[in-house]
């Protein structure tokens, strides 16, 4: 296990990703490549990857930095092909960039638009397509927990049962789950259900009152107030490195800090800074 950060987080800082990356000791990052197929450089430029994509994945190699996974922003309730594509692209990217694992956000757009067992299908339909085009390669794809459905542990695993691909496994968001308005002690019970296919990890927090913590909530209930640094937030994440490790887990636990927005410029990389030191000091013994 190691700890890694999505570059946009990075980018919000400080424009030249690298050059932060290297004082805050961080070695491996997230990269978010756009629906447009854009992505950022190490030193923040957005780059089309299929035009300039001998230049990008130099770039990135001579940084140093390792690159555990892809991040993409899915839309499960457009056009199959075209979701396939970009599905498609972002496993040859993995490939080109030696990552291990694409990101992947099940959902419909419109959530509601349609019914569980419908947003099942899509998805389903979508995932085999991709693998099957990808059936050479060794990356894998992380559904992750995100939005309303996707924080429902029904529709994650019917997901991966009907695909039935030792390829398609979890992102596993820790805060989304208890954002979602689980009690604290539900969102642990579900991180060990799931852990088995766990390939990748986000880590984020929030901080409730103590009197809200083993209580449903409803979804997002005060979000904004209550989201945190990790190392203060509620969720206990040397418990969550243990659920993970007892599973056989060995990857990433990318940094998602969705507080920062909250405080100054000058505060943002001294929280980054604790958030890393305390999510290092945590790592299990390999």
């Amino acid at each position: 296990m190691f700890v890694s950060a999505r570059e946009v987080i990075l980018a919000s800082i400080e424009k030249d990703i690298e050059k932060l990356a290297r004082q805050l000791g961080i070695e491996a990052l997230e990269i978010y490549l756009e629906r447009e197929l854009k992505a950022f450089s190490p030193t923040g430029e957005k780059t089309n990857v299929l035009k300039s994509r001998a230049e990008f994945l130099s770039a990135w190699k001579k940084s140093g930095l390792k690159i555990f996974s892809i991040l993409e922003a899915n839309d499960f309730s457009g056009d199959v092909k075209e979701e396939v594509d970009y599905i498609v692209s972002g496993i040859m990217l993995a490939e080109d960039m030696e990552a291990e694992v694409v990101r992947i956000d099940p959902l419909p757009k419109k959530e509601g638009a349609t019914g569980k067992e419908e947003a099942i299908e899509k998805a389903v339909v979508i995932l085999r397509e991709a693998l099957n085009i990808t059936r050479s390669s060794s990356i894998k794809l992380g559904l992750e927990n995100h939005g309303v459905l996707g924080n429902d542990p029904d529709f994650l695993i019917k997901v991966i049962d009907r695909v039935n691909s030792p390829r398609l496994g979890y992102t596993l968001d820790t805060g989304n789950f208890y954002w979602s308005g689980k009690p604290l002690s539900r969102v642990y019970e579900i991180m060990e259900e799931l852990s088995p296919r766990v390939y990748h990890a986000h880590v984020k927090n929030i901080k409730y009152p103590p009197h809200l913590r083993e209580k449903a909530r409803e979804v997002g209930y005060e979000y904004g107030k209550y989201v945190s640094p990790v190392f203060e937030g509620d969720i206990d994440y040397a418990k969550v490195m243990k659920i993970l490790k007892k599973a056989g887990y060995k990857g990433d636990f990318c940094l998602e800090d969705e507080s920062l927005g909250k405080y100054d410029f000058s505060t943002k990389k001294e929280i980054l800074k604790k958030d890393l030191a305390y999510l290092k000091s945590l790592l299990p013994e390999q």
